[in-house]
């Protein structure tokens, strides 16, 4: 079918203008990606405490903002309050060069041993 439209408009010429527009733009996509600095990172981790504005992973503190979505065990939505910690999740964030990650979507997976749910649990430094 593809080919039959291509054919209609233009023959080889048109489809390979199309290809190369295509990979014009995906070079370019890529290339403005890279110059902002940042990637978004998805990984499943232990959230060690919650507080601050901001969760610890791995002794390293990323921040929660109002933009962050959390997800409870059985996908709902849930305020940064409700998440319980210790907990097994998988994080999406934006990890910048000298700035602390910023979380996009935390979904709980799994709760740890003596999880608890409330304002804060533990200190998060």
């Amino acid at each position: 079918m593809s080919v039959f439209w291509f054919r209609s408009f233009g023959g080889r010429h048109a489809f390979r203008s199309a290809l190369l527009v295509t990979v014009l733009f995906l070079t370019a996509s890529f290339c403005f990606a890279d110059s902002q600095g940042d990637n978004i990172v998805s990984s499943s981790v232990v959230i060690e405490s919650k507080g601050d504005g901001g969760i610890k992973i791995g002794g390293r503190k990323f921040l929660v903002t109002e933009a962050t979505r959390i997800f409870d065990l059985l996908g709902k939505s849930i305020p940064i309050c409700d998440l319980p910690v210790p907990s097994e999740a998988v994080v999406e964030y934006i990890a910048v060069d000298d700035k602390e990650p910023e979380c996009l979507k935390i979904e709980v997976t799994r709760l740890l041993r003596n999880s608890e749910i409330g304002p804060k649990s533990k200190d998060s430094d």
